[in-house]
């Protein structure tokens, strides 16, 4: 479970941002969490104010730990600096991996990694990695055969553990590519993608039709949002070759106490995001990893939102300690989610910064305003929390 994140020099974020997941003694009670860490975190914020910079940014961190080595080597890192000036832009992500705790740290520009440490924290912590441009400076015995490497100046030592078939297991550098491999956004360098998985409605189609789990689990789903709903059963095409099988949806409503049928096409657009994230939310919450979305309140009613955050909070369904990032326009999600929750990025002049509600200093806003028990869209509304457009 992610811990907290942040980043410095990052597109729309000079001086950084930070997100923490991680609760004081005081709030474990009132709040779902597992071991003081929170399952889920929204983040809300005018347009333009860089709140989908910060889904950006953890969403390279996932995949340049994982996946950078598979690029060309004269390829450039897909990062930006803040207004392109050239200092490098830092990260830190702290996080856990069943009972052990890492910290990562990284430097880089659009040409090259500065530096890189893989950190594991126990009693005391524990270097596993520390690199210096295109050397191991320091690390474990146990993975001592990474010296012999030849560095990517473009990529993560941990990606390229995945390219090499060492002796050693090289555990610590394994578990944290495969957990960091598992994480799910729809923020790329070039902004929002709307087929951020690989999944299209053929490949859920398909995955629906072979898994009855993941199948039942979408029509339980749809049933509870539309009670005209009684089953979805996904129909296969006739043909020799299975790649060219097709899929088609068939959604089955009450009607005149028989039912009608209808394909996805006629469905709202409500009902066909949902039946092709719904396939995510699964794989995230059987995974246990991390779901990271921008804008994830498109086509959905407001009350629609808690029914799907309730998917990570309830310890019965979430057992893997999935989590959820998301940044949403809608407001009333704030009074569900309450301060602890809830991030707000705001800009002074062109530069972004953020902070969770809770951070508020006492002098700003006393506590006695902002209590756990009082709705927070109405102080937000009125501009007393900050986070919204200027008009």
């Amino acid at each position: 479970m992610i811990k907290h994140f942040g980043f410095r020099n990052f597109f729309s974020f000079k001086e950084g941002g930070e997100v923490s997941f991680l609760f004081d003694k005081r709030v474990r009670d009132t709040v779902p969490n597992r071991n003081g860490i929170s399952y889920i975190m929204g983040i809300k914020g005018g347009n333009g104010s860089g709140k989908t910079n910060i889904i950006r940014g953890l969403g390279f961190i996932a995949r340049f730990i994982a996946n950078s080595a598979d690029t060309s080597a004269d390829s450039k890192i897909p990062i930006d600096s803040f207004f392109a000036n050239k200092e490098p832009s830092d990260f830190v992500i702290e996080f856990c991996i069943d009972e052990s705790n890492y910290i990562y740290e990284l430097s880089l520009d659009a040409e090259r990694v500065f530096y890189e440490k893989l950190s594991r924290k126990l009693k005391r912590e524990v270097v596993v990695f520390e690199r210096e441009g295109d050397k191991i400076i320091k690390c474990l015995k146990s993975i001592g055969e990474i010296k012999k490497v030849k560095l990517k100046t473009n990529a993560s030592v941990i990606s390229l553990s995945n390219n090499f078939n060492f002796n050693s297991e090289m555990e610590d550098i394994t578990s944290v590519r495969s957990y960091f491999n598992s994480f799910v956004c729809n923020v790329g360098y070039s902004g929002l993608s709307e087929k951020f998985s690989s999944l299209d409605f053929r490949d859920v189609s398909k995955l629906y039709h072979d898994n009855d789990s993941i199948r039942e689990f979408m029509v339980d789903f749809l049933k509870s949002m539309d009670s005209s709903i009684a089953d979805v059963k996904i129909i296969k095409s006739d043909s020799e070759s299975p790649d060219e099988a097709s899929y088609l949806p068939i959604f089955e409503h009450k009607y005149e106490g028989g039912t009608s049928n209808l394909v996805i096409h006629d469905e709202s657009s409500g009902t066909k995001v949902l039946y092709k994230n719904l396939a995510v939310y699964w794989y995230v919450i059987k995974k246990g990893a991390v779901l990271a979305l921008d804008e994830f309140d498109i086509h959905l009613h407001a009350m629609m939102l808690p029914k799907i955050l309730d998917l990570f909070e309830d310890e019965i369904k979430n057992t893997q300690k999935a989590q959820f990032i998301f940044t949403a326009h809608n407001t009333e999600i704030m009074d569900y989610l309450g301060k602890y929750r809830t991030v707000l990025v705001d800009k002074s002049g062109v530069e972004s910064f953020c902070y969770r509600l809770d951070e508020i200093p006492n002098e700003i806003l006393p506590n006695s305003v902002l209590r756990s028990d009082r709705k927070i869209s109405g102080l937000y509304l009125k501009k007393k929390l900050g986070g919204v457009p200027n008009l």
